[in-house]
C-alpha cells in the first residue's frame, strides 16, 4: 500500500496523512500476527489487498452509498496534505517501502 501511495503522491506532487488505527485489517491476519506485524503487512507486503483511491472529501459519502450497494466497503485511511510524503506512520515504519514488481527487488 505504501508503495502504491507513493506512486500516487509523487505524480500529484502532495503529501498524505495515513490514520493507521482505520486500516481495514483482515481476521485471519490479526488472528497469527501481532499489531505491529500486521500493519508492516498491510503497508509494505507484496500483494495488495485493497484498491487505493483518492477522492474529494465531499464525494466520500456518495461514494461510499454507491458501494455499499454492491457490498462494497470505501474506508478512509487518512487524507491527502499539501507538501510531500506520508504523515502517521510510526518511527519504527520510517522508510518503510512496498514491493516493487518491475523490479523483483523492496522499493
Amino acid at each position: 500500500m505504501l508503495a502504491d501511495l507513493g506512486h500516487l503522491l509523487r505524480a500529484s506532487n502532495v503529501g498524505a496523512q495515513l490514520d493507521l488505527a482505520a486500516l481495514p485489517l483482515a481476521t485471519p491476519l490479526r488472528a497469527i500476527l501481532d499489531g505491529d506485524q500486521v500493519q508492516r503487512r498491510v503497508l509494505a507486503g507484496g500483494d495488495d489487498y485493497e484498491l487505493l483511491v483518492t477522492l474529494p472529501p465531499a464525494q466520500l459519502a456518495g461514494a461510499q452509498q454507491q458501494l455499499a450497494a454492491l457490498h462494497l466497503p470505501l474506508t478512509p485511511i487518512g487524507r491527502i496534505v499539501a507538501g510531500e510524503g506520508i504523515g502517521g506512520l510510526p518511527e519504527a515504519f520510517a522508510g518503510l517501502g512496498g514491493w516493487d514488481h518491475f523490479a523483483e527487488r523492496r522499493a
